[in-house]
This record gives C-alpha cells, structure tokens and sequence, in this order.
C-alpha cells in the first residue's frame, strides 16, 4: 500500500490519497467507495474502469501528461524519486505531493522475507535497511545507474512509459521488462509465469521500477 500526501511532509492530516494494487482511493482508506482513479500500465484513469473515454493521464518515464499523447504541451508533472512536482521543473517551489512506499518485494507476495529492496528518493538500496553501505543504485529521472554517481559510465538503465531498458537506448532488443500496476515482469509479455516483483505502493511509479529493474534484471 503507498501513500500520498499534499506538499512537501509525510504527516498523516496531509495525506490525500492512497494507492493499491493499481487503485487510487481518496484518503487513507481503500474501501470500494473511495476509488477514484485506476492506473494500468501506463495510463491512469479516472474511476474503476479502465475504458478510453475514461483515460485522464499518461505517465512517460517520469513525465505526467493530461490526456492521452505525451506532447509537451500536455505535460502537467514530473516525478523525482519520491516526490510530485507540477510541471517541467522539479524546484522546491512546485512541489506539490511525496509519494510513500518504497518496498520491493522479489515475486508475487509482500512477505517480509521477499523483500529485496528499498528506494529510499533516488537511492537504491539492497535490501531493507537504508545505510551507505547498502546503497546500490541511483535514479535521475528515468536513467537508471549503478552505485552512487551518475555518470553516463555508470548507466545500467532506461525506462520509456511502461517499459524498462537495459543501457541507455530504448530499442526492442534492449526491453528486459514491463510494468504493469504494482507487478513488474521480465521481458515483453506481462503473464503470470513472468512475473518477477511486486512493489509495495500500487501503481510502481518510475523509481519504484526502476529499483526493481536493478536489483532483478540489470
């Protein structure tokens, strides 16, 4: 379950909203009542189905739009590892949200023992303990790099929309996997037998896939 709130501090009377298993509930409880919105994939809908006249946003690597098409015009966010910003910048000034829930899980199921990493903004750690020590991988955007710096040397990672590259180009042959909800599978097709982590949060937004492609796939 992840958790969002209004501005910059995760306290509970700031909480808006909260996000299951590819469900957006208003508030801090996910009864059916409270749904009002639905991530699949990479497209958010207003509501509980996911029908075309439904669609009300397309998230492109860690770019929110309006609508359907990924013009600039039509870009109303950005997401930075743990944080929502309106618009293109991402300047303390236009933040309006931070995202909380930050568990990757190896598999289909949130145990505890399945839990193989942690973001913790733009740090990957292995693991569930967020020490210096345990940092393996950094997120900039929808780059993803290996170790503490991001360096073009250092790029082990791309992700374009719903789907994750490995290196920096986003060629088919590149796409070692896909998003879709809170369920990350290797490679192209999003079946049962494929699926390889499951993040703790619903919909995984950009970072959140972007650790799980670091620690499982790159």
């Amino acid at each position: 379950m992840g958790k969002i709130y209004t501005g910059k501090y995760t306290s509970s009377s700031n909480q808006v909203a909260t996000f299951e298993n590819g469900k957006i509930f208003s508030g801090k409880y996910t009864s059916s009542s409270n749904q009002v919105g639905t991530i699949d994939g990479n497209k958010i809908y207003r509501g509980k189905y996911t029908s075309s006249s439904n669609q009300v946003g397309t998230i492109d690597g860690n770019k929110i739009y309006r609508g359907k098409y990924t013009s600039s015009s039509n870009q109303v966010g950005t997401i930075d590892g743990n944080k929502i910003y309106r618009g293109k910048y991402t300047s303390s000034s236009n933040q309006v949200g931070t995202i909380d829930g930050n568990k990757i899980y190896r598999g289909k199921y949130t145990s505890s023992s399945n839990q193989v990493g942690t973001i913790d903004g733009n740090k990957i750690y292995r693991g569930k303990y967020t020490s210096s020590s345990n940092q393996v991988g950094t997120i900039d955007g929808n780059k993803i790099y290996r170790g503490k710096y991001t360096s073009s040397s250092n790029q082990v990672g791309t992700i374009d929309g719903n789907k994750i590259y490995r290196g920096k180009y986003t060629s088919s042959s590149n796409q070692v996997g896909t998003i879709d909800g809170n369920k990350i599978y290797r490679g192209q097709y999003t079946s049962s037998s494929n699926q390889i982590a499951v993040v703790d949060g619903g919909g995984a937004t950009a970072a959140a896939a972007a650790a799980a492609a670091y620690l499982l796939l790159l």
